[in-house]
């Protein structure tokens, strides 16, 4: 009978050798994308920390992709991934941040769903901010962290021109696009966002490509074209549909029960925040309601030395600080 330790070393060993499987499957269909997994090694091997955006419309394929990317990475380290120890699903500002606070040098981490915890419509979070100079201030780790997001625009513009070093975009259940960051200290948008547009813009003008003709009929080739044409572009290429392969359909559905795992424990959380809000409600409100009650109490009593303190022994429940200002001034009163 084996033991929690072996049964835990055997759960590593298969994982590894799914690593293998993928990476022979991919030298021998995909070596683009072995290519696209040694760059991002090299940089954290460069004695630099490592950020990678994987962007695309929702159901494109980002996960699926992140999950190869990343098994090719472990692989080519020579080093066993595990699903269950190596992402974090639908995160909070307070989750990353312990999270990549955490992680030992050169580690290399996925965030699922990262929208939750970066989305640029709270920036002004205090948790998001810390989370940024963590992030900031943790760079010697030389981490590698991968985010998927459906937008890159979601991520806060101090996030993208500062942080994130690689840029990848899914053309949807087709290609993965490669793109890098301009290191130019003069440039102001280190991604071209404007001349992107304009670049693209100009291609469906020559074409003749209506908006509605270019998102619902355009084929994919011909949008990979487009994105060949951006002055970011690095490399790109496609990536295999690991649902449908007879081995490695087993490490995606595993997967898969994680993330339906991680939404329903999600589900929970929001439930119980939901009802901690309304407890907080009544609460309030009850402390109000008591607050008004020592008053009238100290009032009628006109008792000397009120302090919060006082109230707080007495009654055994907390006063609020303009309560005890307001039964200070009482005491003044009749103390003169």
């Amino acid at each position: 009978m084996q033991t929690e330790n072996e049964n835990s070393t055997t759960k590593l060993l298969e994982m590894y050798e799914y690593q293998k499987i993928l990476y022979v499957l991919c030298k021998e269909k995909y070596p683009g994308l072995i290519t696209i997994a040694k760059l991002l090694l090299k940089r954290a091997q460069n004695n630099y920390d490592n950020h990678v955006a994987i962007e695309g419309i929702t159901g494109s394929g980002k996960s699926m992709f992140a999950l190869i990317i990343i098994m090719l990475m472990h692989y080519i380290s020579k080093v066993k991934y595990s699903i269950e120890n190596q992402t974090l699903f639908i995160p909070d500002e307070g989750e990353l941040k312990k999270t990549i606070g955490g992680l030992k040098p050169l580690a290399v981490y996925w965030i699922d769903e990262a929208i939750r915890a970066l989305d640029k419509k709270r920036w002004w979070a205090a948790d998001q901010i810390e989370l940024n100079h963590i992030i900031k201030t943790e760079r010697w780790k030389r981490n590698t962290i991968i985010y998927c997001m459906p937008e890159f625009m979601e991520f806060s513009n101090s996030f993208r021109t500062s942080n994130i070093h690689f840029r990848i975009y899914i053309v949807p259940r087709f290609a993965a696009v490669l793109n890098i960051k301009d290191i130019d200290k003069d440039i102001e948008d280190p991604w071209h966002t404007r001349k992107n547009v304009k670049i693209k813009y100009e291609r469906r003008r020559n074409n003749n490509w209506s908006y509605y003709h270019y998102n619902a009929v355009i084929e994919n080739p011909k949008r990979l074209q487009n994105e060949r044409k951006l002055p970011n572009y690095f490399t790109d290429s496609p990536w295999p549909n690991i649902e449908e392969h007879e081995t490695l359909k087993e490490v995606w559905e595993h997967y898969q029960r994680m993330k339906e795992q991680s939404r329903a424990d999600f589900r929970e959380k929001m439930e119980q925040t939901k009802e901690d809000k309304v407890m907080t409600k009544y609460d309030k409100k009850f402390k109000i309601a008591y607050a008004k009650k020592i008053v009238k109490q100290f009032e009628f009593e006109k008792l000397d030395g009120v302090t919060k303190k006082k109230i707080w022994e007495d009654e055994g429940k907390p006063c609020s600080w303009n309560t005890w200002l307001g039964l200070w001034r009482l005491e003044s009163d009749t103390s003169s």
